[in-house]
């Protein structure tokens, strides 16, 4: 969503830490697994040095991690080049949990993804974890009262404000789906539509006539969300990616060298 797959994300600095990467943006502060990628890295330059790119290395292991927990798996097209610009400020292209359907359908579009590919992709929130501040608004001072948002399931909304206390610590972890939380399944789209999802992204896929058959449709055919998954991430894996003699393949994947 930022700049493609061009490894910008994995960049701790680009002009000697005058500009803040992309990881040190708000809306990396999720992100983790750094350390894995950089492993991966360093035994593929053992065995064949300059030859994969980090970029690639993100989208091979998003594939094999998919697998492993019981997701698809596909044949992920390779010979992505790194990129040499990080910044933070770019983050503003990625969707963000408190964003309308309007506003993560033109977000995919930027991309050159389609509303399917949007409904398909939004189902990785079938597994992961989020922290409390980032669906904080939806469990009080919702539109200004201290009622939680109608929308979400009135149980879930209990056990939230139990564990998340905000103000104490932003960075209390829940899971994503409360359901099958270590599986990769259709789970997601039975979540939303029994107002059990965290964000309020995630429940906008139901306010929409465009959205919502989707959501419908995944909930009820798991091989449907499966097949449509797998071509939205190929997709999105090389939209705007760098090739040919664009970018470089780094060396290690936190700096462009």
């Amino acid at each position: 969503m930022t700049r493609g797959c061009d490894g910008s994300i994995l960049l701790s600095s680009t002009d000697g830490g005058k500009t803040h990467p992309e990881k040190a943006a708000s809306v990396s502060l999720g992100l983790r697994g750094f350390n894995v990628i950089e492993a991966i890295k360093a035994q593929l330059e053992k065995e064949c040095p300059g030859k994969v790119s980090c970029a690639d290395i993100v989208a091979l292991a998003a594939r094999d991690a998919s697998t492993m927990i019981g997701g698809p798996f596909w044949e992920e097209p390779v010979g992505r080049r790194d990129g040499f610009l990080s910044r933070s400020k770019d983050t503003v292209s990625v969707p963000k949990p408190s964003d309308t359907v309007r506003t993560l359908i033109a977000k995919f579009a930027a991309a050159g993804l389609n509303v399917q590919d949007m409904v398909a992709l939004s189902g990785i929130h079938t597994i992961g974890r989020a922290h409390c501040v980032s669906f904080a608004d939806r469990l009080a001072n919702f539109h200004g009262t201290h009622r939680p948002d109608p929308t979400l399931n009135g149980t879930l909304a209990s056990f939230l404000r139990s564990k998340c206390n905000v103000h104490k610590n932003s960075r209390v972890l829940v899971n994503n789906d409360f359901v099958t939380p270590l599986v990769f399944d259709n789970q997601y789209y039975l979540n939303i539509l029994s107002g059990q999802v965290l964000f309020n992204s995630d429940q906008e896929l139901l306010s929409s006539k465009t959205t919502r058959p989707i959501v419908e449709k995944f909930a009820g055919d798991a091989s449907a969300f499966t097949s449509q998954f797998i071509n939205s991430i190929i997709r999105m894996g090389n939209a705007n990616v760098l090739r040919g003699s664009k970018g470089n393949i780094r060396k290690t994947c936190d700096s462009v060298h």
